[in-house]
């Protein structure tokens, strides 16, 4: 049985929202539509108990957001939802497992579009399985020595925006590759942080010591966990 959450304290405020509209979001009286899909790891494999919630925000900058559906996939990494409907600027659908695999989300305006017969068709959405890459960057050389570094990875992130039901490849990002770094010198000769990233893919460390030669390493990430330490 799919239980329905609302982002909202009061029953009075939720009759209300489902009859006409709150703070500008509009939940549709008497509309169901479907949201379905199949939810996989990077090798394909299907991932079962992963949270998939529906959401709905109107277009005023106050506007509230609806929870207006959720679900857990199957054995086989399928779900079929049926959720409340509002014809509203935001209408997304989020997926999660846990903090080992990456979110998902799909976005659309539904004052615009509603697709045919009422059902929303994610088709294979893929989670990867992910790395926390952390690293320490350390000046043991002495004042004036400076280096200029990036890490080149695969993004965490999958969002992706759809316009009419095609994707907005300009506004939606998927496991793009990204860059992280900086300039390290006197006022800050030392440096850590962190990112997320595929377990299993390859980071690649360039840097250039005192302006010099640009240097490569590619790092190959192997487990969940992954620190790097480099000193100049």
């Amino acid at each position: 049985m799919m239980n329905f959450r609302f982002l909202v304290p009061f029953s009075g405020i939720i009759l209300c929202c489902l009859l006409l509209s709150c703070d500008d979001t509009i939940i549709a009286d008497n509309t169901r539509v479907i949201i379905q899909g199949r939810v996989v790891d990077q090798f394909g494999n299907p991932l079962s108990n992963a949270l998939v919630e529906v959401k709905t925000t109107g277009s005023s900058f106050a506007a509230s957001t609806f929870l207006i559906g959720d679900g857990l996939t199957d054995d086989n990494g399928e779900f079929n939802i049926t959720s409340l409907f509002g014809y509203n600027e935001s209408f997304e659908v989020t997926i999660q497992l846990d903090n080992s695999y990456s979110d998902y989300s799909y976005s659309t305006n539904t004052q615009t579009f509603i697709p045919q017969d009422f059902i929303f068709d994610l088709d294979t959405v893929t989670l990867i399985e992910l790395s926390n890459f952390s690293y320490d960057l350390t000046r043991v050389s002495g004042d004036g020595n400076t280096i200029d570094f990036s890490f080149n990875y695969i993004s965490s992130q999958c969002a992706e925006v759809f316009v009419d039901g095609v994707i907005n490849e300009n506004a939606s990002q998927c496991y793009d590759m990204a860059t992280s770094g900086s300039m390290l010198g006197d006022d800050n000769p030392d440096f850590s942080s962190s990112f997320s990233t595929q377990l299993g893919s390859e980071v690649e460390f360039r840097y250039t010591i005192n302006n010099g030669v640009e240097m490569s390493q590619i790092l190959n990430i192997n487990n969940e966990n992954y620190a790097f330490e480099f000193t100049y």
